[in-house]
């Protein structure tokens, strides 16, 4: 009763559907080569979960990423790219990690080394999640996948540089399959800016 009690008080306090658990694996994703030389990714992940487990304070930064001014945004270091504007092809890679800690329940929620790939103009940001949580079995869960889709913001070129501005990210079918009950399909986390350089 007491994990039945946690988990529907969390999962209504987070503003979710609650749907059945499942697990799955995912292949990793590959790297690609760098075409690249600088970028930059502005994305807070999801603020609303934040503000759940407490602000700012419950929310770890490592591997290189940093927070922004404000607390709520978070910077992740470039890593390379190999997309062409001309095809709408090709993936922005960064790393770093963001763990999200519910101090009370005792979960983590962690985002690391996200990637958006774009396939004929289509986006899906991939990313390793892992999310832990002792008083449900099915927990821990580890795996990288596209987990979320990103809107049909087009790229805007400048000379050398490319970049997408907020553009929004929302929970897929991999994603549900993945973080559900935490975050089911259709669930919006929070816009995110990136460009690179060649």
């Amino acid at each position: 009763m007491r994990l039945r009690t946690l988990l529907i008080t969390a999962v209504v306090a987070l503003g979710l559907i609650a749907a059945p658990v499942v697990t799955t694996q995912f292949s990793p994703v590959t790297e690609v080569s760098a075409a690249a030389t600088t970028g930059k990714l502005a994305w807070g992940g999801r603020k609303g979960l934040t503000d759940y487990i407490g602000g700012p304070q419950y929310v770890t930064v490592s591997e290189g990423a940093t927070k922004l001014p404000g607390d709520y945004i978070y910077d992740w270091p470039f890593v390379s790219s190999d997309y062409d504007p001309a095809t709408k092809t090709g993936s922005v890679n960064f790393r770093g990690k963001v763990d999200w800690h519910h101090e009370g329940y005792d979960f983590h929620v962690i985002i690391s080394n996200p990637s958006f790939v774009y396939k004929d103009g289509v986006g899906k940001l991939v990313a390793d999640v892992r999310i832990t949580y002792p008083d449900d079995n099915t927990f821990p869960r580890d795996g990288r996948g596209p987990y979320w889709d990103l809107t049909d913001t087009p790229a805007v070129v400048n000379g050398n540089t490319i970049s997408w501005t907020n553009v929004a990210t929302t929970v897929n079918d991999e994603g549900d399959k993945h973080m559900n009950p935490f975050y089911v399909k259709g669930y919006a986390y929070d816009p995110a800016t990136f460009s690179f350089t060649k």
